[in-house]
């Protein structure tokens, strides 16, 4: 709280006039008797020097009241009227103006940085599809840069490994306004191959139509790589242990035999009397 009259830094809003502007959501233009009748009864409290003339209009957000601008005279009653009013609300819608700019403003200044920092692929197309902007890590991932890519279509990452099917339902479901998540083999600028785990989704404007289509996407390549070692790994440790097997039933048959021969042997040697 800043005047002429007054070096507070600090009031608590609570029982100001400033609060009852706030909780009935209308502007109050007050004389002298009036305050004089609102603090006898206890509507109000009053903090620091009285003034004369009082009038504040609220500062909305939509129909909610998020603040106070008032106005007041210290030396003289009725300093103020119905046109300094009418003035004075005026000025609040274009305070309001300034202030939802100024937050819109620092708003999309942070979602600009979470997007050019973020650590996946963002891609935004427009309805029809081409490209509007990448951010850096798109750049980084695939090697083509924002100017090269804008007013394109994504389909210059085809691969032509993905099948069709794949692209087909991704269209169907963001046309239908829904996300789809998905894997997809992709091709970079210098032609190498790359899988990503896609998100994407439609964006609406205020009348509920589809504008873009924004993407977020996850370079997988070594899960994948990984994954594919894994699996080859278990195959060929399935394969060690069949041929393991074949190779002890193969042994077991072998010693079998010459086993069988050396005991029908010694059942017969058992059997002949000595000398003859």
């Amino acid at each position: 709280v800043t005047g002429e009259s007054t070096s507070l830094k600090h009031v608590p809003a609570e029982k100001t006039i400033s609060k009852l502007v706030i909780s009935e959501n209308c502007s109050l233009l007050l004389d002298n008797e009036t305050l004089l009748d609102f603090d006898a009864k206890g509507k109000i409290r009053r903090v620091g020097r009285s003034s004369k003339t009082w009038l504040g209009v609220p500062l909305r957000k939509g129909n909610e009241p998020f603040g106070v601008l008032v106005v007041q005279n210290y030396e003289r009653t009725n300093a103020f009227g119905v046109e300094d009013q009418a003035l004075l609300e005026f000025i609040s819608i274009q305070l309001v103006s300034a202030i939802r700019s100024m937050m819109d403003s620092e708003q999309i200044e942070v979602l600009n940085n979470s997007v050019k920092q973020s650590p996946v692929s963002v891609l935004i197309t427009n309805k029809a599809g081409d490209i509007e902007y990448v951010n850096p890590k798109f750049e980084e991932v695939t090697g083509y840069s924002l100017e090269e890519v804008k007013n394109k279509n994504p389909r210059i990452l085809n691969s032509n490994v993905t099948p069709k099917d794949v692209y087909e339902d991704l269209w169907n479901t963001i046309l239908d306004g829904k996300e789809w998540k998905g894997e997809i083999q992709n091709r970079k600028k210098d032609g190498t191959l790359y899988w990503e785990l896609a998100s994407i989704s439609a964006v609406k404007n205020k009348l509920g139509e589809i504008s873009h289509f924004v993407a977020v996407k996850e370079d997988i390549t070594d899960r994948i790589m990984l994954e594919k070692e894994l699996v080859f790994a278990k195959e060929k440790a399935e394969e060690s242990d069949k041929l393991k097997t074949a190779f002890l039933a193969n042994l077991s048959h072998e010693i079998r035999t010459p086993m069988n021969g050396i005991l029908g042997f010694s059942e017969l040697l058992r059997e002949k009397k000595p000398g003859s």
